[in-house]
């Protein structure tokens, strides 16, 4: 974010957040790098995360584009940059926003859009409508990574489950590992242990992390090693 010359160019942008997935801020900076997406003046706006601070002078309203629309590929890097530095739970708070407000959009209009508007409930001006392209993103990456917290590594046969939410939720037949897993976590009180069943076709380490607490299991179908 700077001017041919090596002056800071004095714009809050998304882009700046790069800089946590590829480990750039040093430890000491970092929560103060990370609490401007918690600054309802800058990027903590009704539609999180708009591509432009809410402070800056071209930031506009309907999104304009860059200019403060919100876009899942740039959501989905944040997202991502919170988890790799351990603010899991900001990450969680901001899919849960980004996810509710691209569903109650699609249930007005009956598609997903190429970006949205910060300020409101709708899609960004410009947009293009029918934008699976990277708008996809949100109902099934935003939705099982970041909302159900379901993380998985297929190499290791391994799934870290960061246990947010207190109704009952999961997925049915879950692609992994060349077969299929059924997750389901059910109903439970704040900070009460989750209770899981597991079952499906492949070998899995399920790694679970909830508000107070963490615990490993292993489902190996019959017939497994």
């Amino acid at each position: 974010d700077l001017w041919r010359n090596g002056e800071h160019n004095h714009v809050k942008s998304i882009g700046a957040y790069w800089a946590l997935l590829a480990n750039l801020v040093p430890k000491e900076r970092l929560d103060a790098f990370v609490a401007h997406l918690e600054n309802e003046n800058e990027f903590k706006r009704p539609h999180r995360v708009p591509t432009l601070s809410a402070d800056h002078p071209a930031y506009r309203a309907d999104g304009g584009y860059w200019c403060g629309g919100v876009w899942a590929p740039t959501t989905y890097m944040v997202l991502k940059g919170l988890r790799k530095n351990g603010y899991d739970n900001l990450a969680y708070d901001i899919a849960c926003n980004h996810l509710e407000n691209v569903v109650s959009v699609f249930r007005q209009t009956g598609t997903l859009w190429e970006n949205y508007a910060p300020e409101t409930a709708t899609h960004g001006s410009p947009a293009k409508n029918d934008f699976v392209g990277w708008t996809g993103l949100t109902p099934i990456a935003v939705l099982m990574e970041y909302v159900f917290g379901i993380c998985p590594n297929s190499a290791q046969k391994h799934i870290i489950w960061y246990i947010n939410r207190h109704e009952k939720h999961g997925v049915m037949r879950y692609p992994f590992g060349g077969g299929f897993l059924n997750l389901l976590c059910e109903s439970r009180k704040e900070g009460e242990r989750p209770h899981v069943t597991v079952s499906g076709d492949v070998k899995v380490t399920l790694e679970l992390r909830w508000e107070n607490g963490s615990d490993t299991i292993t489902y190996c179908p019959s017939g497994c090693v």
